[in-house]
């Protein structure tokens, strides 16, 4: 008799503990953008196009080499995503991460020598779509209030110097320093990035954490959200192609 209760404990146990890993511990959310990826998709997205390359080829007559990316490049929004990730608890599963994307961006990058002169950047946030429709309805008239503010836009403040002409496939690591709008609000804020030179693209990643008071965007509450976290993170892939 002691056995089987022995048993039936434990069986309760395991299936609890999977009912916990589900309703609290889950996590069906896009994995965090990444300069490798980035690559990735690009290259997938060239070689579909142009019968196969793969990185640091040459993909077409324009791609340019070391020593020639003096211009103005312009997003390409086949390559370029745009979006947040938040933590929130839903009456519904619990803990969740919600991340939310948009490739309607558009924006310049100028060098000149190794000087990144300019980078001005805009994102549509009408357009942001997450696993969830009923957030991204909800997100028009709370929170972000996309349908009131639907751009939200960063504008390099500060050049950056890279230090010298980067090659193809050299992967640089920079701050970029600029003023960030988001939600009629606008702070300058210091954003992280990983970039490269691949085919005929140049790529840029990074992260970085936003307070949402500090945009004075009030944390959105109802019937399935009973709480989120005060605290995002604005994520970005952007592909550049000579203009």
């Amino acid at each position: 008799m002691k056995r089987v209760v022995i048993i039936g404990l434990a069986a309760l146990i395991v299936v609890g503990g999977a009912g916990f890993w589900y309703l609290f511990l889950r996590n069906d959310a896009p994995e965090a953008l990444s300069l490798q990826g980035a690559v990735a998709d690009l290259t997938s997205t060239t070689a579909s196009g142009s019968g196969g390359t793969t990185a640091g080829e040459a993909s077409s007559p324009d791609a340019p080499s070391t020593g020639d990316l003096d211009g103005t490049w312009t997003i390409d929004a086949a390559g370029t995503v745009v979006g947040y990730r938040m933590v929130e608890e839903l009456a519904s599963i619990g803990v969740n991460e919600a991340v939310g994307r948009t490739s309607d961006v558009t924006g310049t990058l100028t060098l000149t020598g190794a000087l990144v002169d300019e980078v001005s950047i805009e994102v549509d946030v009408t357009t942001l779509e997450s696993d969830s429709r009923q957030r991204d309805n909800a997100m028009r008239s709370r929170g972000l209030e996309s349908g009131a503010f639907p751009i939200a836009s960063f504008a390099l403040s500060d050049p950056i110097d890279l230090g010298s002409v980067p090659a193809r496939d050299e992967e640089l690591a920079v701050i970029a320093v600029g003023d960030l709008t988001l939600h009629g609000v606008t702070h300058t804020v210091e954003i992280p990035v990983s970039a490269t030179l691949v085919d005929a693209a140049i790529v840029v990643v990074g992260s970085v954490e936003v307070a949402l008071a500090d945009y004075g965007i009030d944390k959105p509450t109802g019937f399935s959200v009973v709480g989120i976290e005060d605290r995002g993170l604005l994520e970005l892939q952007l592909a550049f192609r000579r203009s």
